[in-house]
């Protein structure tokens, strides 16, 4: 229901339902076009989630806004929704950021990386269904090079290798390998999650009801499938329930 963006200025922007301020411009009403995300400078990294967003900072620092459900917000116990940023607790300085369905994950410079929020499905990676209301690490000691949280689960890659937990894999808390090759960008959406490869193959796994993994068929995969292309990809986005990619050409599919 909203869109985000970061400047050449390293201003946030977003746009679309304002639904819980989550548009983090204060007490506005919806808007169709872009708003500048208040407070915010030196932005990195902006990630929407559903009724929420967050960012990184130059400086590390991150930031969230919208709605608190089971602590989106990474805020602290008892704190309520925000329409517009509020500091992430916890003093950690975050590269990048990404956000899931009232829950957000935030990827540190050392690698580590933690999450916070909505819990029932193990989608915060730290053990338990309780949800957090403050950063907690993600288990298995590895060191991250990319991020994604989704709506039930989440994934991550480390030394080339995936790694996914929440609905579907370990709902414990420790990260499960996914298997394939070496990875080196991962994106989930609502049942479904794709990575592109070292060769610039694209792979997706999970719900394909839609065709959301691209491989020509409606058949849900339980590991990574290569999706019907011989592009070199070097970007994917997954939505919903359908996925985009661009190629090394500059082509979208």
């Amino acid at each position: 229901q909203m869109s985000c963006g970061v400047t050449l200025e390293a201003h946030a922007y977003c746009w679309g339902s304002d639904v819980g301020g989550s548009l983090g411009n204060g007490p506005a009403p919806s808007d169709w076009t872009p708003a500048r995300v208040s407070g915010l400078e030196d932005v990195r990294h902006v990630a929407v989630g559903v009724h929420h967003a967050c960012a990184s900072l130059s400086s590390g620092a991150a930031y969230c806004w919208g709605r608190n459900d089971s602590g989106a917000l990474g805020t602290g116990p008892s704190s309520p929704s925000s329409d517009v940023p509020v500091p992430v607790v916890g003093g950690l300085f975050f590269e990048a950021v990404s956000a899931g369905r009232e829950m957000a994950c935030g990827r540190e410079t050392s690698g580590t990386v933690h999450c916070w929020g909505a819990n029932l499905y193990g989608q915060l990676g730290s053990g338990g269904g309780a949800s957090q209301t403050v950063p907690l690490e993600v288990r298995g000691g590895h060191v991250w090079s990319a991020i994604e949280a989704g709506r039930r689960f989440s994934c991550g890659i480390a030394g080339g290798a995936l790694y996914c937990w929440g609905q579907g894999y370990d709902v414990g808390g420790g990260p499960d390998a996914v298997g394939g090759g070496a990875f080196g960008s991962v994106t989930v959406g609502y049942e479904h999650a794709c990575g592109i490869d070292d060769s610039g193959a694209a792979f997706c796994w999970g719900e394909n009801f839609s065709g959301q993994l691209g491989d020509g068929t409606t058949t849900d995969r339980v590991a990574p499938t290569p999706v019907a292309s011989d592009s070199v990809f070097v970007a994917l986005a997954a939505g919903a329930d359908h996925t985009c990619g661009v190629s090394g050409a500059g082509a979208t599919y």
